[in-house]
């Protein structure tokens, strides 16, 4: 039995221990063929998904990526307070007490800033992981069954998206590897927690697990989608930039015109990483699990 989500009984009712049988050479009912897939076939399959979903896809994620530059413009405006700017003239220790008062001052809007893009990733992030569900399967999925399905597992993925960022954070801070080894080892932690339904731990763990082996393909796939993304982005926010001034402080007029090319960029590249993952996860638990048949008997259920 399939649900909205797509994947065989959400997900949870998949073996965890399946047979480990040769390779499934099924036929391709989605945007993926069900068998390992090679690193073009991922990017491939996540342009594929959100042209064949475009209405839920960029309907959802430009309402929510414009409501989160929004709400960081009204944050620019009211909460972020007018930071002096750090003296040439003054001596080292000036400069550094100055820099330290910066940062002080610009905490608690920098708190908000950060707040407002977890949360708005965060949702459309999860509804993303339904709607690929249903694109590997090649059944069709309305904004309203995704929202149904993703709905309950909101806070669960929230409380994650915090976690793995706290924890990538401390790594970060730490020393640079550590920081992106913790973040590729978590990377399919949220399709784990959305399409398998589970907790915020088992879904740490099952990340892992399913990364473990395999951390220099999972890293490099990351890597290119991130390169990618950075390149969409640079290109979708390049007129408004060259439009604003190089040094100074910018209108209010000047804000609002870098909000809305952010969340322009967001509109695209935040789905399109969000597919990639959730295909990098499919994809480790063909190799891993064997599911390529699993998901060629759900795609000829009805819906």
């Amino acid at each position: 039995m399939s649900d909205s989500s797509g994947m065989p009984g959400g997900g949870a009712d998949l073996p965890r221990y399946p047979s480990q049988g040769g390779g499934f050479q099924g036929d391709q009912p989605g945007v993926i063929p069900l068998r390992p897939l090679r690193l073009g076939e991922i990017l491939e399959g996540a342009f594929a998904t959100m042209r064949r979903h475009a209405g839920v896809v960029f309907g959802t994620s430009a309402v929510v990526a414009f409501i989160g530059a929004l709400l960081m413009f009204l944050a620019d405006l009211y909460v972020l307070p007018d930071v002096r700017m750090i003296d040439p003239n003054a001596t080292q220790e000036q400069q550094l007490e100055q820099a330290r008062q910066q940062l002080f001052d610009t905490l608690p809007a920098n708190g908000v800033l950060l707040l407002v893009t977890l949360l708005t990733q965060t949702l459309i992030t999860g509804l993303l992981m339904v709607v690929v569900g249903r694109a590997v399967l090649g059944k069709a999925i309305t904004f309203a069954e995704a929202w149904a399905d993703f709905k309950p597992r909101l806070p669960a993925l929230l409380g994650l998206t915090i976690v793995v960022t706290i924890i990538t954070m401390i790594g970060t801070f730490l020393l640079i590897i550590p920081g992106i080894a913790a973040y590729v080892f978590l990377a399919l932690a949220t399709p784990a927690l959305v399409l398998e339904r589970g907790t915020v731990g088992s879904a740490m763990k099952r990340s892992f697990n399913l990364v473990s082996g395999s951390w220099w393909r999972v890293f490099g796939y990351l890597l290119v989608a991130l390169l990618i993304t950075t390149v969409i982005s640079f290109v979708i926010q390049l007129p408004v930039s060259m439009s604003l001034p190089v040094s100074g402080e910018m209108s209010t007029g000047q804000q609002l015109m870098s909000e809305i090319g952010y969340g322009i960029a967001q509109t695209i590249t935040v789905p399109f990483a969000s597919a990639v993952t959730a295909l990098i996860y499919i994809d480790q638990r063909i190799r891993r699990e064997n599911l390529g048949p699993e998901l060629q008997r759900a795609a000829q259920l009805p819906d």
